[in-house]
């Protein structure tokens, strides 16, 4: 069994890279092309990592060997038995991260594949609710946002994909010029499919930044 050290949303990166790579190959007949735009691909996803192991560099600098779109593909699928799983969560769990959610409905998460969650979102449109589960520093944070359905599709702030999105509001805990009632309330539009969202992430900055201005770390 294989020790996961991709995160989904370097997985995301990665298999948007091949993508790319396999795009050229049908594109272009000139090897030394295809061999710089295979070589930045590299040179980006290594970029993603700290601290590889001389296995798990292994892993990633076999990009550079692979000629075919089939042996692209096979590698494609090779990483995803190296991504690493978003913690186990109980319902004890969840309900100790929202200890003020006033009727909280937890979905089932038992079916899901942890390992396709960056985090774990889910709305409950009854309250107007959007519940959102990261794993930030190695410990699991909940934010309870208020969300508000738009009916024109936007750009998603985390994942950058077009979508039906929502704006997803939150105030922060962090009090500002030392002052009692100085709260403030950060936004973002967000994908409202938070499963698909979690498909298409690349990237944790905006995300990361929208939970650290909520928990005012």
């Amino acid at each position: 069994m294989n020790i996961g050290f991709i995160e989904n949303y370097q997985y995301n990166f990665m298999k948007n890279e091949i993508d790319g790579i396999c795009k050229t190959l049908k594109s272009t007949s000139d090897t030394k092309v295809f061999n710089v735009v295979k070589l930045g691909a590299l040179t980006k996803i290594l970029g993603l990592f700290m601290g590889l192991n001389p296995e798990q560099l292994q892993l990633l600098n076999k990009l550079e060997s692979l000629n075919t779109e089939q042996e692209l593909r096979d590698y494609e699928n090779e990483l995803s038995t190296f991504k690493k799983g978003f913690p186990s969560l109980s319902i004890h769990d969840i309900k100790k991260l929202f200890p003020k959610a006033k009727r909280l409905k937890i979905p089932d998460l038992s079916n899901i594949n942890n390992s396709d969650f960056t985090f774990v979102s889910w709305n409950d449109i009854g309250t107007g609710n959007r519940y959102i589960i990261y794993n930030l520093s190695n410990k699991l944070v909940g934010l309870q946002c208020n969300i508000t359905m738009l009916s024109k599709q936007n750009i998603c702030t985390l994942c950058h994909q077009k979508g039906p999105v929502a704006i997803v509001t939150a105030i922060s805990k962090a009090k500002r010029f030392k002052s009692s009632d100085n709260y403030v309330a950060y936004g973002n539009l967000m994908c409202i499919d938070t499963e698909k969202c979690n498909k298409a992430l690349t990237d944790i900055t905006y995300l990361e930044e929208f939970i650290i201005q909520i928990i005012g770390r």
